[in-house]
């Protein structure tokens, strides 16, 4: 499969050219912005934000998915080891040296921003987060970094991990709740760990799966202890975004103090996992910006506003 992906960068590339020759300086600006919404840093800022201020049931649920997404799609770009588009055949306008195949912009934002498109009862709501799924795409074919079967890749791995998700979800989590605290730690933890294995040395990937180790463990302890409910009066919502900056400074404060290597690495972005899924949403219900949920078990619905 890989050398017929690689036949078709001629192709690619004379999509790219005819997508190019519409280049002008606030269309090159307006799709900078767009394709940032699928950068990493884009979407460990949206995802939290989903989650601490807007609507917890959904952003607990972007968090898993994206996190795996992001681990799935790193793996299948060092599988494949495809080029991205030569910067002497078309205009490259970011500067990335990973592999090309699938574009990770494309499958990341389609299976976090998916889900909730899938979740939101609202037709216009729908529309508008697809719409802009296929202006993520668009944008990374314009400014010269995927070339087309890279952006398509992404969307259709993204409908499958989408569709896995959906499918199995409704029915594993009520079997994980009434398991014991700690299988349920265990098994929040552990699983993510089998993402390493195609990937075991690439410090991306580690970050990944380090992260959702401890994402997952967190919401763990959110089910047991804390609950937590991302309604609220809009003052108090707009205060829990500075838990970014709690996040950041952790962040921060781990690097200066745990060792460089696997281990370091993983317990960094393990404890980072935490932190945005329980420690973080912990200190908002302590300051009072914040409710937690009294029911037994996760929330099935929760209407954000």
């Amino acid at each position: 499969m890989g050398q017929w992906l690689a036949s078709l960068a001629p192709w690619g590339l004379d999509v790219i050219r005819t997508i190019q020759t519409l280049e002008m300086g606030w269309l090159t600006s307006f799709f900078k912005v767009i394709t940032f919404i699928g950068d990493k840093e884009g979407y460990l800022l949206l995802f939290p934000l989903m989650y601490w201020c807007i609507h917890a049931d959904w952003g607990r649920r972007m968090g898993i998915i994206g996190l795996t997404s992001l681990s799935i799609n790193t793996m299948v770009k060092l599988w494949f080891a495809i080029p991205r588009p030569s910067p002497t055949a078309v205009k490259v306008m970011v500067d990335i040296h990973s592999p090309s195949f699938p574009s990770g912009h494309a499958q990341g934002t389609s299976s976090t921003w998916g889900y909730v498109a899938w979740a939101w009862r609202s037709w216009k709501g729908r529309i508008a987060l697809v719409s802009l799924l296929l202006l993520v795409g668009l944008s990374r074919l314009y400014l010269g970094v995927h070339y087309p079967q890279d952006v398509l890749g992404g969307w259709l791995i993204s409908l499958v991990i989408l569709g896995l998700f959906i499918g199995l979800e409704a029915k594993v989590t009520p079997l994980l709740l009434q398991m014991p605290l700690w299988i349920q730690s265990l098994l929040a933890f552990g699983l993510p760990l089998i993402l390493l294995a195609g990937a075991h040395s690439d410090k991306t990937n580690i970050t990944i799966v380090a992260a959702l180790s401890g994402y997952n463990l967190g919401l763990v302890f959110d089910n047991r202890w804390l609950k937590y409910r991302s309604q609220g009066a809009w003052g108090h919502r707009l205060l829990r975004a500075l838990g970014l900056l709690v996040v950041g400074l952790l962040w921060l404060g781990l690097k200066k103090v745990l060792p460089g290597g696997f281990v370091g690495r993983f317990v960094r972005y393990a404890l980072v996992g935490i932190s945005i899924s329980y420690a973080v949403p912990w200190l908002f219900v302590r300051l009072g910006w914040a409710e937690s949920q009294t029911s037994q078990q996760l929330p099935t619905q929760e209407v954000a506003g």
